[in-house]
C-alpha cells in the first residue's frame, strides 16, 4: 500500500524527496521510498565531500530484471556533524542527510 501511495503521489505532479538511509557503507543498502525510480534519494557527504561512511548506496531494483536499475543516491548534501538542537535545550551532533530550509 505505501509504494502505491507513492506512486499516486509522484503521478499527481508532486516532487518527492526522501533520504536513501543510514545504512552504509555498504553497495545495495538502499530504503524505502528513496529506492524508487519517481523518489529523488538524498544522500550525505562529509566536509571533505566524500560519500559518507554511514550514507546508504546502490542501486534501484524496480526496473529489474528488464533494465540494470539506476544508481544512487540521487543528490547529496552535507550529512557528517551536524550541529543540531536538542529536545531538552542545548546541542548535539547529528548524522544523516539534512537540507537547510
Amino acid at each position: 500500500p505505501f509504494v502505491d501511495k507513492v506512486h499516486e503521489i509522484t503521478a499527481s505532479g508532486i516532487i518527492m524527496i526522501s533520504a536513501i538511509g543510514n545504512d552504509g557503507p555498504l553497495y545495495g543498502t538502499l530504503n524505502n521510498p528513496a529506492d524508487n525510480l519517481d523518489i529523488i534519494g538524498i544522500g550525505g557527504i562529509t566536509s571533505a565531500h566524500q560519500i559518507a561512511a554511514f550514507s546508504s548506496r546502490g542501486m534501484s531494483t524496480w526496473e529489474l530484471p528488464s533494465g540494470y536499475g539506476r544508481v544512487k543516491p540521487d543528490i547529496v548534501t552535507y550529512g557528517d556533524n551536524i550541529w543540531g538542537s536538542k529536545i531538552t535545550g542545548g546541542g548535539r551532533f547529528l548524522f544523516g542527510p539534512f537540507l537547510a530550509s
